[in-house]
């Protein structure tokens, strides 16, 4: 009766883990090893975010996106940042994976290009998106209503 032992040792160094299968000598088999590289694929991420029209008297604007995996699982205390106009803000995502920003630079009417980026890391990919952020007066509407509603009321 022959006896066939198997060992296997898996290292992981940095991103490329090693495993290695070792044959013992015995009767009937010599010893033989072989040493092979494992590839870990990093994960997606999906940033969801939609472009958005902001009152240009509000001080502080705050927008909100959401960052998931690709099992479309909410990624929770991850790095988001929002570069708008020259400034990056930078915001934490919560255990629903939304981020929230406060930007304060948005003061003059226009549309502004906005970059929002999750950079990579070990286990995710980096994920970027590309939107339009609208900085305007009062909605025009609006005011017509007020003006019309305060002049036949007196």
């Amino acid at each position: 009766m022959s006896c066939l032992s198997y060992i296997i040792q898996i290292r992981i160094l940095g991103l490329t883990p090693s495993a290695s299968n070792k044959f013992t000598k015995n009767n009937n088999f010599t010893t033989k090893s072989k040493t092979v590289k494992i590839t870990i694929n990093k994960e997606k991420t999906k940033i969801s975010a939609k472009a958005k029209t902001f009152k240009r008297t509000t001080k502080t604007k705050k927008y909100t996106i959401t960052l998931k995996n690709s099992k479309n699982k909410a990624m929770k205390k991850a790095k988001v940042y929002l570069k708008v106009k020259g400034k990056t803000y930078t915001a934490k995502t919560n255990s629903k994976g939304k981020a929230t920003f406060k930007i304060t630079k948005l003061t003059k009417k226009g549309t502004y290009k906005a970059v929002i980026t999750y950079k990579e890391n070990n286990y995710y990919k980096k994920a970027t998106k590309t939107l339009k952020l609208k900085s305007s007066r009062c909605n025009k509407h609006l005011l017509h209503f007020f003006f019309y509603f305060y002049n036949t009321s007196n």
